[in-house]
This record gives structure tokens, sequence and C-alpha cells, in this order.
């Protein structure tokens, strides 16, 4: 390979050589020649604009760089928007878990503010609608987000008392998905303890207990989480269950009446 370039090395010299010494010999006709042909003076351009494959190339990446650009700005704003639509499908799924019962004549969710809390010797809050909006000893007591609070302890003619479900005397009847029916008594501040009140003969592994309107509740809200199994022990299936609510974080709750009391 070595030997070849040299040869081609040795022909350009002998080549260059020639010309300049012909160019020299025959006074500038060489260089005469190349001159009236080309004019070396002339700073030549070329444009790529119009129809040039290179130039038609180069506009195409710029053209795909630019759509790009667009097509990323349109991306993040699906994104967001698609952000938007998801905490938006949450607050709808809340809301119908506090509504999907309004419609019935037995029963209305009225929201109330509370006034204070009370944490000893008992855990209570004070709301501000009693007897005069129909509220009754044993309505059930909602967060926002339709969890269950508490109950009412007892009602006065402008704000009820409610027995929030961290109170060391809290008792409640719930039912899991499977229509099994629980006592559940507050365990501590974050859990309950159920315990089966028929026989259920297999552990529960998982899921969620409710209020149910077989204890005259008015509907399913959730109470709490089973996020250990509940084990089964000579017919009676019990274990702690996680309280769904944060007791002390809401400016409202929501009280489930069961029916328009008349006055």
């Amino acid at each position: 390979m070595k030997k070849i370039n040299y040869v081609f090395g040795y022909i350009y010299i002998v080549l260059s050589v020639f010309l300049f010494s012909f160019d020299l010999l025959s006074e500038g006709v060489v260089k005469k020649t190349v001159n009236s042909r080309l004019d070396l003076s002339t700073i030549y351009s070329v444009n790529f604009s119009n129809s040039s494959p290179v130039g038609n190339f180069f506009l195409s990446i710029s053209k795909i760089k630019s759509e790009n650009e667009l097509l990323k700005k349109e991306i993040t704003t699906l994104q967001n928007k698609n952000n938007s639509n998801i905490e938006l499908e949450k607050e709808i799924k809340e809301l119908k878990t506090i509504l999907q019962y309004q419609a019935s004549t037995e029963q209305v969710i009225l929201t109330t503010k509370i006034l204070g809390f009370e944490t000893l010797p008992s855990k209570k809050a004070l709301v501000d609608i009693g007897e005069n909006k129909g509220v009754a000893q044993g309505d059930i007591v909602l967060d926002p987000k339709g969890n269950v609070v508490g109950v009412i302890k007892y009602s006065l003619p402008m704000y009820s008392e409610v027995q929030l479900i961290n109170s060391s005397d809290f008792t409640l009847n719930g039912t899991d998905i499977e229509g099994n029916r629980y006592l559940l008594s507050n365990a501590n501040n974050e859990t309950l303890f159920a315990r089966s009140i028929e026989n259920i003969n297999k552990n529960i592994l998982s899921g969620v207990l409710t209020t149910n309107r077989i204890f005259n509740h008015g509907g399913e809200y959730p109470i709490a989480n089973i996020n250990n199994p509940l084990t089964n022990k000579d017919g009676v299936t019990s274990g702690t269950v996680d309280i769904m609510t944060g007791i002390y974080e809401y400016k409202y709750y929501q009280i489930v009446v069961r029916e328009i009391r008349e006055k």
C-alpha cells in the first residue's frame, strides 16, 4: 500500500514540475488558457434554498426540529391536562362516595362546621347543627372524603356532640364486602378491634369495613381498612383494622341524617 502511495506521489510531483516548466517555456500559455476558461477573481456562491437537494435536506432538518419543539410543547400540555383530569376524577369519586345516597327520601347529608374538640377525658367534637336540622343520636358522621369519623352521641336544638372514632369508648357495627358482620371498638388512635358477630369459618385477608343499612346506618361508608388479616378461631374472626381518616385535620364534617324528623 505504501509503494502505491509513493508511486502516485511521484507522478503528482513530475506532472507539477512538467506543467510549471511548460508554462514558463510557453510564456504563460497554460495560465492564460486556465484564466480564459475560469475567472479566478470572481467569488462564487451556491444557493441551496430553491431546488438543490442539499438545500432541501437542510431545510427539512430545520423543519423537523421546529415540529419536534411544537410536539414537545403539545405533549407537555396534554400531560398537564391529564394530571388535572386524574385529580378531578379522584375528587368526583370522593363526592360520589358522599352523595351516592343523597337522593334517598330516607336520609340527607348535612354539612356542619366544627366548633371545637375535647380530647380529655373523652375524645369528642362539637358541631353547629342539631335537632333544628333533624340530627339525632346514632347518626353517622363523615369527614369531607366520606370516611366515618364518629357518631352523634347526643343532639341539642342548635348543636350536637360527636363521639370520635378514636375515642376509647367508641363502638360501631360494620360489614365487609362479603356481608360478614362485625362489632368495631376502639383500640387506639389509629386502629379499631374488629370481632365478627356471626360465625365465619375462615380468615379475612384484606378489604374495607363499611357501615351498612342493616344496622340502620343509612348507607355504606368506609370505616377501616383490613391491612392485616383477620384470623379465625372457633368460628370467630377478629383482629385490628386501620382507621381511614385523620380526626383533627378538617374544618367541617358531614352528618348522615337517616330522615328529616318533624319538629
